[in-house]
């Protein structure tokens, strides 16, 4: 529909972010028990803060994280290629992934809230010593089913009204490239309408994992490509720390 094609507005993304922070303290969060909680908020942010579409999510494994180190040691999640994601993943319905591979970059905090997530949550799911994948089933301990992600968000939306027909993980997916396009429209500036589209629509396609579809891809340093989205990632990702409330 076309309502999947946009993303949330500024005030629902920044409410949406309160909602899901896994604190005990927050009444707002709809979903029950820490594990859950830290979970999906770990899973989600992949979607809002990575562009993740819902396959590549579920696929993560724990070696694709580069999480410690100094601060200025790169901090990142790897989407591999659809082959090596879906081979051998334990349910009947397998995750699609439909993307060429890419790496996210992380800020500090968020890699934070990633290593926090998988050293002190994450072993609390049972079977969790057996299983690489890093979102699991709180009920037998395997790679979350491709619908749990819809599930888990329309829990969310029965205990917050206002985000009736708003949200799904493709919107998610959405509202991370609307505010990649704000960012890249501010950083442009100073470039002419062509060129600016041009190195948009580039950092846009490697950020999204789409198969380039213009000229101005092959232009264009592979490395250059990756450093620029890479700084666009981490500038984001403060952009959206600085939306929520408290900023926690």
């Amino acid at each position: 529909t076309n309502k999947d094609k946009i993303g949330l507005s500024p005030e629902l993304r920044a409410e949406f972010l309160d909602i899901i922070n896994p604190a005990k303290e927050n009444t707002q969060n709809p979903w029950k028990g820490e594990p859950v909680r830290w979970r999906n908020y770990c899973l989600l942010l992949t979607m809002i803060l990575g562009g993740n579409r819902k396959g590549e999510s579920l696929g993560l494994q724990l070696n694709h994280f580069n999480l410690v180190g100094p601060s200025s040691c790169r901090k990142y999640f790897e989407i591999i290629k659809v082959d090596q994601i879906t081979s051998g993943y334990p349910r009947k319905e397998i995750p699609s992934v439909k993307t060429k591979g890419r790496q996210i970059e992380l800020s500090d905090n968020f890699a934070a809230i990633f290593e926090y997530y998988i050293t002190n949550i994450r072993p609390k799911f049972k079977n969790s010593t057996k299983s690489t994948y890093v979102f699991l089933s709180l009920k037998d301990g395997l790679p979350l089913s491709v619908n749990t992600p819809n599930e888990s968000l329309k829990t969310l939306i029965k205990k917050h009204p206002q985000f009736e027909k708003m949200l799904t993980p493709h919107i998610l997916r959405n509202t991370f490239h609307d505010l990649l396009s704000e960012k890249l429209d501010s950083t442009l500036d100073g470039h002419g309408p062509i060129a600016k589209q041009g190195i948009k629509t580039t950092l846009q396609e490697y950020a999204g994992g789409w198969s380039p579809g213009s000229s101005m891809v092959h232009k264009y340093p592979k490395g250059s490509i990756q450093r620029r989205v890479g700084e666009l990632h981490l500038a984001l990702q403060n952009k959206i720390l600085e939306e929520t409330n408290d900023g926690n």
